[in-house]
Order: C-alpha cells, then sequence, then structure tokens
C-alpha cells in the first residue's frame, strides 16, 4: 500500500537560512505522526509546503503514491489535505472594518464606497444580514455611509493588546453561529485582506457554504484570495464604476432634449446587465425577468412606470432600438434572452 502522504528530500531557504534540509518522511493510511523541534526549526514551514502557502526550492511531494505539486491551499483541500492553522498574526489592535480602510488609504482612494460592493453582491442575490466590526469613534467618516447601507455597526472599543484581536473572534463567533444556525444562508462574504481569516473561510467551505472575499488589491493576503471561492477587488471595482459613469455620460450626452428619465432607467438596466455578465459565462442566457429581478434587488424602489414605460419589456425593447443592447425573442416564456450590444 503506498503511504498517503511522502515527502522527499525538501529543502527550502529564506535569506540568511536554511529552514528545511533535505526533509523526506512519509504517512501511511491511518498514522498519526508529530513533528517535533524547537522554535525556528523549521516544522511550519515545512506544513506550509504541504498546504500549499510556501513552494519548496528542492523536493518532491507524492500523494497516494503520485508525484504532485501543490501550488496553494485550494488545491491541497481538493485533495483532501487541510491545516489548522497555529495562531493569529494580526497588525496590533486593528479590527476587521480598519484593515480594509487602512488599504483603501494607502490605495490612495478618497474613501472606501461599501456601495460599490453591494452592487456588485447584490447581482448575486438578496443580502439578509450585513454587520460591520470596528472602533467606530476612530473612524467616525465611515459612520454615515455604513448606516446608510443598512450595516449593524459592532462597537470593538480600541485596546492595545497582545494575541488574537476581539473584532476577529467577534465575527468568527457571530459567522459561525449563522452557518449552523441559518441553513438558507448558502454564501458570506468577508470584507478583508487579511490572512488570519482563513480558517474561517475553510471552516465556512468545510459546512458546504460559498465564501466571497473583498479587499484592495496590494493590501489583500494571497492566502486569503486562495482559500476563497472568490475574490473581489475593490480596485475593479472602482474602474468599472469609472468606465460606467464615462459611457453614462456619453449616453445622457447623446439622448434627445426630455429625455433624462428614460436615459436614467437606460442607466440602471445597462448597469445591472453588466453586473449580470460579469457573474456568468459568456454562452449563459440572461433573460429579462432577471435583469429586473437584480436591479430591484439593487434599487427597491425600482418602478419602470416612474421612467415613462408601462412594462419593463417596453424599456427592454426601446432600448434594443437604440441599440443598448440586443434582444432575442424566447418562445418558452414569451419574454426576452438580453445580450449587449
Amino acid at each position: 500500500m503506498p503511504a498517503r502522504l511522502a515527502l522527499r528530500g525538501i529543502t527550502k531557504r529564506f535569506p540568511g537560512v536554511l529552514a528545511n534540509d533535505n526533509v523526506s518522511f512519509e504517512v501511511k493510511p491511518g498514522e498519526i505522526h508529530a513533528l517535533l523541534g524547537e522554535n525556528g526549526a523549521g516544522k511550519s514551514t515545512l506544513v506550509k509546503m504541504i498546504y500549499g502557502i510556501m513552494q519548496p526550492d528542492a523536493g518532491e511531494i507524492y500523494w497516494n503514491g503520485e508525484r504532485v505539486t501543490v501550488p496553494n491551499p485550494k488545491f491541497a483541500r481538493k485533495l483532501g489535505i487541510g491545516m489548522v492553522f497555529q495562531h493569529f498574526s494580526l497588525f496590533e489592535a486593528l479590527t476587521v472594518f480598519e484593515n480594509i480602510a487602512l488599504g483603501v488609504r494607502e490605495a490612495k482612494y478618497a474613501q472606501f464606497d461599501m456601495e460599490k460592493v453591494l452592487e456588485r453582491l447584490l447581482a448575486k442575490g438578496s443580502i439578509v444580514v450585513k454587520k460591520a466590526y470596528c472602533d467606530w469613534e476612530r473612524y467616525k467618516e465611515f459612520k454615515a455611509d455604513m448606516h446608510a447601507a443598512s450595516f449593524e455597526l459592532i462597537e470593538i472599543p480600541h485596546v492595545r493588546q497582545s494575541g488574537k484581536n476581539s473584532a476577529d473572534i467577534r465575527m468568527v463567533v457571530d459567522a459561525l453561529d449563522l452557518c449552523y444556525t441559518k441553513s438558507h444562508v448558502d454564501t458570506f462574504v468577508i470584507v478583508s485582506g487579511d490572512s488570519d481569516f482563513s480558517p474561517l473561510v475553510s471552516k465556512l467551505r468545510e459546512n458546504d457554504k460559498t465564501v466571497i472575499g473583498v479587499g484592495v488589491k496590494n493590501s489583500s493576503s494571497d492566502l486569503l484570495v486562495n482559500n476563497c471561492d472568490e475574490f473581489i477587488y475593490y480596485d475593479d471595482l472602482v474602474r468599472q464604476d469609472e468606465q460606467k459613469r464615462r459611457a453614462a455620460k456619453k449616453r445622457k450626452e447623446a439622448a434627445p432634449a426630455g429625455q433624462d428619465k428614460k436615459q436614467e432607467a437606460f442607466d440602471l438596466m445597462l448597469g445591472t446587465l453588466e453586473a449580470l455578465l460579469a457573474e456568468r459565462s459568456a454562452d449563459e442566457k440572461i433573460w429579462g425577468s432577471m435583469v429586473k429581478q437584480a436591479l430591484k434587488r439593487r434599487n427597491p424602489g425600482f418602478n419602470e412606470t416612474y421612467y415613462g414605460f408601462r412594462t419593463f419589456s417596453e424599456l427592454l425593447e426601446e432600448a434594443g432600438e437604440k441599440g443598448l443592447i440586443r434582444l432575442e425573442p424566447d418562445e418558452k416564456s414569451g419574454g426576452y434572452i438580453v445580450r449587449p450590444a
């Protein structure tokens, strides 16, 4: 019977340090092994290479007798390799919201616009719980926008301390409580780029939950990004929003006088269609009813009659006549399949 896991000549070097030198061992099915050594002996480095967090400089890894390369934790999990992390390593006293706020400031964005994030997520489905954890006295400039977005603001006072951060613990407890008590909640979104949430991501996925991460590109850990089912970069949302604004401005300038309301409806519809297209493969069909449902999630007060259309189909038909979209009649449903122009 081949070994479940076998390492052959694993070597890992860091500048000035030889962490692992020609390490070889194997674990057979049913066996339990312990790695013993003093601090700095290279135990964690070795395990991280097995789990795909790091790559060896030399040597080979075998799984069930076959040589494998483990490029990331997601691949490791597919093989059946898991890892329980030893400890958290957050920047001292930075809460969940503070981590993303710090990343936004370092990236030189004017502010963190939660609406951009919510609009993207609402294209996927309804949001039933929204919580943000922070010492809000230190980040007062964000409170109004977060209240407007209907977030429950969890106050975590700033305290200098070592060890686990109380905000992170509170968020983990709340997330797992939802996971185990609200079976209808099938997707979790973590707005943070911090690798310390990787164990939480793994636990949620073990319970058949989809996990989406959101963070700023330069301050998001590769470990967290690779652990999530999907990771949305805030930088991309900002760039896409600018592109949509420019396109909407051009359409407004080209629209006939007195058509401002209709043009606003077209912009809302096109923005929603673009969000749906971003979530689906190129050959996947998008029906007009799907566009309206997503638009209503993003803008609950939307009503096509306010903009001068008797029905949403009429809005789509006029947008098609203007060359903003392409419509294909769907015989089964009696509606339209909507495609970009």
